[in-house]
Order: structure tokens, then sequence, then C-alpha cells
């Protein structure tokens, strides 16, 4: 806990120098999420988490088109909610990974990724995300994209997720599916 204090005192200084970055606030809203998510049995409503929250969203404000933070956040909370089993932590995260979609809507991955989320997780509001109609248009801007290194069938959607959910089950039955599968399956 040294270090993170130490690491945090540091971003709040670059925070203060900078007050319209948003680097520096996301970065310490993932050290709390990540000290919180260390402890042994947390709980949505420990301290950490709820700077965790701030930080986030702060920035998150500060930098409105910030499709990357926006899934980064997202991810955290599935992770969050696959500890906790607190619903709303699966809102946050789909609510998140949604707005990465619509910052950025010709990114097949980012459909991807909602459709993943969506088709494993569900919702637990009675706003559906429909992970089907994702799917498709995954594939379908998959189907034009010029670059093998961006096609789905080349990426590993799971992958791309894996510092959030590497310990998620479902991850190590199916690392080798490539994104494209999981759509064509959720489709």
């Amino acid at each position: 806990s040294g270090r993170s204090d130490e690491a945090l005192a540091k971003l709040r200084a670059a925070q203060d120098s900078d007050p319209l970055s948003s680097g520096p606030r996301m970065q310490q809203a993932m050290l709390h999420f990540h000290r919180w998510f260390r402890q042994d049995q947390p709980q949505a409503a420990d301290a950490d988490f709820g700077k965790f929250e701030q930080l986030a969203a702060e920035a998150l404000r500060l930098d409105r088109r910030a499709f990357q933070s926006r899934q980064a956040v997202g991810y955290l909370y599935l992770k969050a909610y696959k500890r906790t089993d607190d619903p709303q932590c699966l809102d946050k995260a789909l609510d998140l990974l949604e707005q990465a979609v619509d910052l950025y809507p010709q990114d097949a991955m980012a459909h991807a990724i909602l459709a993943w989320a969506a088709h494993q997780f569900g919702r637990s509001d009675p706003v559906s995300i429909d992970a089907a109609a994702h799917a498709a248009r995954a594939l379908e801007i998959d189907d034009v994209t010029p670059h093998d290194e961006r096609m789905l069938k080349n990426r590993r959607l799971l992958a791309e997720i894996s510092t959030a959910l590497a310990d998620y089950p479902l991850i190590a039955q199916a690392r080798e599916k490539s994104a494209r599968e999981w759509m064509l399956e959720i489709q």
C-alpha cells in the first residue's frame, strides 16, 4: 500500500498541475480499482472502489470522446461485477461499452466486445442491448475491413479484454476462439 500511496500522491500532483488532463485521474482510478480488487472480499461500497468510480467519471467527463478509456473502465466494471455480483456494476459496464460503440461506430471489435458482454452477462435493467444486432454489425464492418490485422478472424476477442477478465472461467474454455467465431455464434 505504501508504493501505491506514493504513486497516488504523484498522480494527484500531476492532476493539480494540469487540471484539464484526464490522464492522471484515469491512472488514479485504475490504481484505486486494483487496490480494491486485491482485497480478500471486496465490496462495492469500499472507499477505494468509490474513489475509482469518482475519478473514472471525472476522467471520462474531461475527455468526452475517449473511446478506449470508456472500454477500459467498462472492462473494470465487468471485473467488479464478476467479483461482487452487483448488478449496478454490470449496468455501468454495459453502458460504457455501449458509449464506446457510439463514439466509434465503425470499429468492428467495439461492436464485438459489446455483443460478447451483453450475450455472456445479460443485463439487470429493462433496457436490453441486442447482442445479436451488435454481432451482425461487427461482421458487416469486418467484411469490408481491408487490413488483415484488424479483421475479426485474426483477433482474439477475449485476449483484447484479458487484463480485466483474465480469470473469468469461460475464457479458459474458449481462449482460441476468434472474435469472428464469437460473433457468428452470438448472431
